[in-house]
């Protein structure tokens, strides 16, 4: 077994403290966006989520899609070349 010294157990023991720090940042962010998702877009879970995002896509493509037409047809009758 090797022994270490304690200068590297007291970096090792910070960098654990470091690391674990940081994942309760990271588990905190990750529920307030979870919270969002719920209030904003009434999803609880990322499936769900990800459904309203493909649904809400297709409804932009289909309004741009419709909005496009409309233009050409009134560039077509008010604007002739």
């Amino acid at each position: 077994m090797s022994n270490i010294t304690e200068e590297q157990y007291r970096r090792l023991k910070s960098d654990v403290e470091s690391a674990k720090s940081d994942a309760d940042r990271a588990e905190g962010a990750l529920t307030q966006l979870m919270q969002r998702l719920e209030e904003e877009f009434q999803c609880g879970n990322l499936k769900e989520a990800k459904a309203q995002l493909t649904q809400l896509t297709s409804k932009a493509a289909k309004a741009e899609e419709a909005f496009r037409k409309a233009m050409d047809t009134y560039e077509e009758r008010w604007h002739p070349q």
